[in-house]
């Protein structure tokens, strides 16, 4: 299967923009990734996404234009049954990371650009599983006074299906960390042994709660491989292929070494890993 890598781009229209970005790639309010989640190198290009069946696949949509411009967001996809969507609205605390979501409860999204200039959103997919495997046009539809604006994304259903598995919410990580902090409790349990700890419950989701079970579907895919064939395909992106001593790593130390993205490798060798 030949793997689509992806990097963010806007789409432009005289002062409006819409963007589209991985997970691990926040939005301030302002619209721009966070400086904690910044990379070196660019992020993904969001046209053409993966999608697990029997799981959930998640992205960032940010709309910018002048403070006060109304807009109507709506999702388009084609065919209209293969996917479907949750549009939430993220909140952001006062030190700018995105935390709380407001689900939107009607399509489509009406309201104004803030003060800041922008309004982001996490735009939730879930793909059944006995989904066909097929493309599926899902696109953020934007509106602004006179004119449509449409990033065309693509969402690639895979053959590969989550298994039935019990998830529980991890402890959190708090939200001035890095995006992929949430991974590291998640993937310890899978390569060295232990248990996540608990995080109870929420009583509506959050950033990082969505971020969580999305890890937490990867880790259930990645149990029905062998324990070395979890090493290859899980290890490589850390930079580090011994089991041994990547369990032995500190949370912090790793994270420094790595951009925040880095994940995403080890999604790409899973999904082609010949799992189901």
């Amino acid at each position: 299967m030949r793997t689509i890598y992806f990097l963010f781009i806007p789409l432009l229209s005289f002062g409006q923009e819409i963007y589209v970005r991985s997970e691990f790639q926040r939005p301030g309010p302002d619209g721009a990734v966070i400086a904690v989640d910044k990379m070196n190198q660019r992020g993904r290009e969001v046209l053409s996404p993966p999608a697990l069946r029997n799981a959930f696949t998640t992205v960032h949509v940010t709309v910018e234009a002048p403070a006060g411009t109304p807009i109507v967001l709506h999702v388009g996809l084609n065919p209209e049954d293969a996917i479907k969507p949750t549009l939430y609205l993220e909140k952001h605390l006062a030190s700018g990371e995105p935390d709380g979501l407001e689900q939107v409860k009607t399509l489509p999204f009406n309201g104004k650009i803030p003060d800041s200039g922008a309004l982001n959103f996490i735009l939730d997919m879930w793909v059944n599983g006995d989904a066909a495997v097929q493309r599926v046009k899902v696109e953020p539809q934007l509106w602004v006074p006179d004119r449509w604006i449409v990033y065309p994304m693509e969402v690639r259903i895979l053959e590969a299906t989550v298994p039935k598995h019990s998830y529980q919410l991890a402890r959190l990580p708090v939200p001035r960390l890095r995006s992929d902090s949430v991974i590291y409790p998640r993937m310890r349990e899978l390569l060295c042994g232990g248990a996540v700890a608990g995080g109870g419950k929420l009583s509506s989701p959050t950033v990082y709660s969505l971020l969580d079970r999305n890890v937490a579907q990867d880790m259930a895919l990645g149990r029905l491989l062998s324990k070395p064939r979890i090493a290859q395909v899980f290890l490589p992106p850390t930079g580090n292929a011994e089991v041994g001593r990547w369990c032995s790593m500190t949370q912090a130390g790793a994270i420094d070494s790595l951009p925040s993205e880095w994940f995403l490798r080890v999604r790409d060798n899973l999904y082609r890993s010949g799992v189901n």
